[in-house]
């Protein structure tokens, strides 16, 4: 009997991904199509982005290069003006090297790069944090995003959180009992899985760029579970994000 998980299921071809929570398999051209689609999909049916709007890709790792590689062409369209922001949290040779992908990805695109530095505002160091140093490093951040997005009198900021990492999230807000989101923030890969992001990028030759060395253990415990707990059940990242999104929903009534 034929393996269905080794051919594409639109055209027949040899598939490159089995995408378990369909059930189905896909060569590379209509995998591509779908990725794209899908972040189409994503950007209309939450209204993320508006014709002439200006907006800021927040760069910091692979998802977010490519959040802003495929959303490009997309937003040229619509005459909406595009910079890239990259947050130096003070990381050593991973932050410069994550910096330096970041600057040549975005003279790639043709699009400007600002660098905001922790230290010139007075923010310390993640290499000098001895605990909480992610708790810190995403409020310091995101408070740093958000200032250079109203000086630079941006609408939006793009993100390149994906699904994993809103899955990740939604448990943290539960164990933690925080629930709120700043919306200034957007993000086209909510509903995208991370190892579909890495594959993309893999293909379109992204750079990609390695997980922070300084997270902590406990993130990283987090996320293994949720990776054993994917591979039993794999559209559980779904709904812990849909889960979370109905309680923020109940709170607000």
């Amino acid at each position: 009997m034929e393996d269905k998980t080794k051919k594409c299921v639109i055209c027949g071809a040899e598939a490159i991904i089995h995408i378990p929570y369909e059930g189905k398999a896909y060569c590379e051209r209509h995998f591509v199509d779908r990725f794209k689609k899908r972040v189409r999909k994503t950007l209309s049916k939450e209204k993320m982005l508006k014709p002439r709007e200006k907006i800021g890709f927040a760069i910091s790792d692979t998802s977010s290069l490519v959040a802003m590689d495929v959303l490009i062409p997309i937003i040229r369209k619509w005459k909406v003006e595009a910079l890239a922001i990259t947050v130096d949290e003070g990381l050593g040779e991973y932050g410069e090297r994550r910096t330096s992908i970041a600057k040549m990805h975005t003279e790639k695109l043709g699009i400007p790069h600002v660098v905001i530095k922790f230290q010139d505002h007075n923010k310390t160091s993640i290499e000098k944090m001895n605990t909480s140093r992610c708790e810190y490093c995403e409020k310091n951040r995101n408070e740093l995003l958000l200032k250079t997005a109203q000086e630079l009198g941006l609408d939006k900021i793009v993100t390149g959180n994906n699904l994993d990492d809103f899955a990740e999230t939604a448990f943290l807000k539960l164990l933690e009992g925080k629930w709120s989101n700043a919306s200034t923030f957007v993000s086209p890969l909510k509903e995208i899985p991370e190892s579909e992001i890495m594959l993309f990028a893999k293909i379109h030759g992204i750079e990609q760029i390695r997980d922070c060395p300084y997270m902590d253990e406990f993130r990283r415990e987090l996320r293994k579970e949720l990776a054993n707990l994917e591979k039993r059940f794999p559209e559980i990242k779904f709904s812990m994000t849909r889960m979370e999104k109905r309680i923020e929903e109940l709170l607000k009534t």
